[in-house]
């Protein structure tokens, strides 16, 4: 190939792609024009001159920069039926139509499922401001919103006062992120609710989350541990506001894990007292509540008082540090109860086990 043959090769390429990009240009602009209605296109500058490529190129731009105003003044028609007028949104969002057609389907597919969204979702600090940071912050939030769509159904249906309904949806709608502690901070105003716990609705979420956080951790310990307790408890926290509800329930739980403490430590003894002796006691752990506990410990005296007699017991509890040693205990009471208990001596100074 000669050296005019390859230039002119070259030439027809630059040519080729030249118009390739005027065409993919043309089609964009084209896309734009053919959405504006009859009369608007009527406005649209017309070509004339040459067919040359500086030409076309001029005329493209012309279009382009026409096209423009009324594309965008279309689209934040179309922004604002839905009740959305954000002024700081990104001019590329306006221009693009495309991207406005799945954005509006979105939000559109939002409302139809979660009409009580809608409020929230339009205002400054939802789909406004997500759309003033690009089309592609808006997408990705939209779609967090979409996938969630269960929990603000779910946020939704717990009874709260309306204020305090209203913060923690419109949190939610502001940061898709947010959901899932704004749904907890509702169960927990449902929680307390339920106890007669007085909350605050002049006062806001944001405010009560600590005291609400620490009521509900406290209520759930006396509900899963000591639920007689609890219940106890329940009259005195009708009407109670929630910072006062709040010291009294951590105070009964406190008491009440003290008394667990004592009463497990106590239950241990016996447990390991009852294996050196060598009967099975359980492999199921201690009880968790109060009263479970304080049954098995009763269980657990009985056999050990079975197997080494009431002045056995007596002793024992004097050897171990839990009483004064029994005054009533005659001689031959303290031989008898030391002959019941040589077994157990035996096997602790054996196997090393302290406080059998």
């Amino acid at each position: 190939m000669t050296a005019q043959e390859a230039d002119l090769l070259a030439r027809l390429h630059a040519a080729d792609v030249a118009v390739d990009d005027l065409a993919r240009k043309a089609k964009r602009i084209r896309d734009r024009v053919v959405r504006l209605d009859e009369s608007q296109r009527s406005e649209m500058p017309t070509f004339s001159g040459l067919w040359t490529k500086d030409a076309v190129q001029l005329h493209l731009e012309r279009v382009e920069e026409w096209v423009r105003t009324p594309t965008r003044a279309a689209n934040r028609r179309r922004l604002e039926a839905l009740g959305i007028r954000g002024t700081a949104i990104k001019p590329e969002v306006l221009d693009d139509s495309d991207l406005l057609d799945r954005v509006l389907g979105d939000v559109e597919h939002i409302i139809s499922t979660c009409p009580f969204v809608k409020p929230h979702l339009v205002e400054d600090e939802c789909l406004p401001a997500w759309l003033s940071k690009g089309p592609e912050e808006a997408r990705q939030k939209l779609s967090q919103v979409k996938n969630g769509v269960e929990g603000y159904k779910r946020l939704n249906a717990i009874r709260l006062a309306p204020k305090h309904h209203e913060e923690l949806m419109k949190r939610a709608a502001s940061d898709p992120e947010k959901l899932p502690a704004a749904q907890t901070t509702a169960k927990q105003i449902e929680s307390v609710q339920q106890y007669g716990i007085a909350v605050p609705d002049s006062e806001s979420v944001e405010s009560l989350e600590a005291a609400l956080a620490g009521v509900s951790e406290d209520l759930l310990t006396l509900q899963s541990q000591f639920p007689a307790q609890l219940e106890s408890l329940r009259p005195s926290l009708k009407d109670l506001p929630l910072t006062d509800a709040q010291k009294v329930v951590a105070a009964e739980a406190e008491k009440c894990t003290r008394k667990y403490d004592t009463l497990l430590a106590e239950w241990q003894r016996l447990e390991r007292t009852l294996r050196l002796l060598g009967i099975d006691s359980t492999d199921a752990g201690a009880p968790r509540t109060l009263a479970g506990l304080e049954e098995q410990i009763k269980e657990f005296r009985r056999q050990c008082s079975a197997k080494v007699g009431d002045e056995g017991m007596s002793l024992l509890a004097f050897l171990q540090g839990d009483a004064d040693f029994p005054p009533d205990l005659t001689l031959e009471a303290i031989r008898r109860a030391l002959l019941s208990l040589r077994p157990l001596i035996v096997v602790s100074s054996k196997t090393g086990v302290q406080d059998a």
